[in-house]
Formats: C-alpha cells, structure tokens, sequence
C-alpha cells in the first residue's frame, strides 16, 4: 500500500481508458490522492465519477458487453489535463472530495446505519 500511494503521490494525472471495470478500486485510489483522472464512463467507473471532478471518456460502441473508449477520445482528456494545470488540480480536489464524502469511515458508516434501520 506504501509504494501505490507513493506511485500515485509521484504522478501528475491517473489515465484508465478501461473496457469495463467491477468497482474501479485504481480510480478511487487516485481520485482519493486528488489526481486528475481520465477514465471511461462506464461499469464501476460511472458509480464513482462525475464530470465535474473526472474527464470521463466515453464508452462508444459496447461490444461483448465492454467499452470500447477511443485513443482520440483518451488524447483529447490528457491534453486538457496537460494544457491547464491549474484546472486539473481543481478536477484532482473535487475528485478527492466525491471520493470522501462517499466513502470516509463516517460516510460508509451512515450508509450502515440507514441500511440496518431499514430492515
């Protein structure tokens, strides 16, 4: 876990332009280190992210049931992380915060909570 938060810590942007994902734990990871993020919007991405805190790709054309995100769509995101660094911080800190507010101690806790007063 030390040398992942140390890889995280030492980039300036997280790319996964992935074909599907069950919970997507890299890009919560790296929302969580307030890393700008690119990654296709769909699957387990697409419960996590928004637009205002991740450049989410599109998924294009699903086949076989996975995405199919373009290189063009994947180079456009990293050039606008790239042309304006101070954007993407703001994106990165955003990130940080969605992550925080749905997955803190507190925040999984009280969904708990509500979960067992409903039963």
């Amino acid at each position: 876990r030390r040398e992942m938060r140390a890889l995280y810590a030492a980039a300036d942007a997280f790319c996964l332009p992935t074909r599907g994902e069950g919970w997507g734990l890299p890009v919560h990871e790296a929302m969580a280190m307030a890393l700008p993020v690119v990654a296709t919007n769909f699957s387990g991405v697409a419960a996590l992210a928004a637009a205002a805190d991740a450049w989410l790709l599109p998924p294009g054309e699903l086949r076989g049931g996975f995405a199919q995100p373009t290189a063009r769509d994947v180079a456009r995101a990293l050039r606008d992380v790239a042309g304006d660094r101070a954007a993407a911080a703001d994106v990165g800190r955003r990130g940080r915060t969605r992550v925080a507010s749905l997955f803190s101690p507190e925040a999984v806790a009280r969904a708990i909570v509500a979960a067992v007063e409903e039963v």
